[in-house]
């Protein structure tokens, strides 16, 4: 029962910052509008001509604002993206946090993808619950570089493809085939079962869950210039959540597989009943699309 409440608990890819949009419809006059993120913090936002605005719905103000204040960011665990579209230039976006919540636009970057990413791949359950799954399918330490780096090399170039060149697809039916992919590799792994090329099985569902990865960052929107430098970012900082999941968590997992053998086959059981949660729920959302 604890299990399947856990499962229900480990949502895939819980990944919703606050929005803040800082639109430009006439002359010095922009309209904001605020999305709040779904996590515990209520937040606010502060322009330096205008103060607090309300957070309940888009508010127009008139005036040569130049700095822009998220407030009530806290822990790490809300963040807020920033848009800024002026009529007549490039929009720009910012990522703000509790540590750095305040924007001055006139020297505006695009900033904090790194962050973004990371901690974007430590909420997806999914992509975690599959990196870890095919790290116990891997017989030998030369197995293991090859299939975390096909994997890796797949879903960056997928990411890559979609977000910059401009490719949307339905969020749904990409959702349930990472689910999908989830329950394969379960079932692979309780039956014992081993690819020859498991490199190139990495490789392959690297390229799917590159798609899913693409989804959050069109949410986003990546910032007219410098698109390239936070694609880079937001991907170096997945990167570097997977490895840092690898290095604690699966040599945790190794570890106890040496010892007790049978823990390999309990990995594959969460994993394949993780998966099919997530793809019952996926189907769900796929029903109603």
């Amino acid at each position: 029962m604890m299990v399947l409440l856990w499962m229900m608990w480990a949502q895939a890819h819980r990944f919703d910052p606050a929005l803040v949009e800082l639109t430009e419809t006439s002359e010095a006059r922009w309209v904001v509008s605020i999305e709040p993120a779904s996590g515990p913090a209520e937040v606010s936002v502060a322009i330096d001509c205008a103060g607090t605005l309300p957070a309940d719905r888009p508010t127009a103000v008139s005036c040569p604002w130049t700095e822009v204040r998220v407030e009530g960011l806290r822990d790490g665990r809300t963040d807020a993206v920033v848009r800024v579209a002026p009529r007549n230039g490039p929009v720009q976006t910012r990522v703000l946090t509790e540590s750095a919540p305040t924007w001055r636009v006139q020297a505006a970057r695009s900033s904090g993808w790194f962050g973004l990413g990371m901690r974007h791949v430590l909420g997806g359950w999914d992509h975690l619950v599959f990196v870890l799954a095919l790290l116990m399918t891997a017989t030998r330490p030369a197995s293991v570089v090859a299939a975390v780096t096909g994997f890796t090399v797949g879903h960056s170039a997928s990411m890559a493809t979609a977000a910059l060149g401009g490719i949307a697809l339905p969020s749904a039916p990409v959702e349930a085939a990472i689910a999908a992919s989830v329950v394969w590799l379960g079932r692979q792994i309780v039956l014992g079962e081993r690819s020859a090329r498991l490199w190139a099985v990495a490789t392959g569902f690297g390229l799917l869950h590159g798609l899913g990865f693409a989804g959050a960052l069109a949410e986003l929107s990546l910032p007219a210039e410098g698109a390239v430098t936070a694609l880079l970012g937001f991907n170096v900082g997945v990167e570097a959540g997977q490895l840092a999941v690898l290095a604690t968590v699966g040599s945790c997992l190794l570890a106890a597989a040496r010892r007790w053998p049978h823990t390999t086959t309990v990995v594959g059981w969460v994993a394949g009943g993780l998966g099919t949660a997530w793809l019952l729920r996926s189907l769900t959302h796929l029903g109603g699309v």
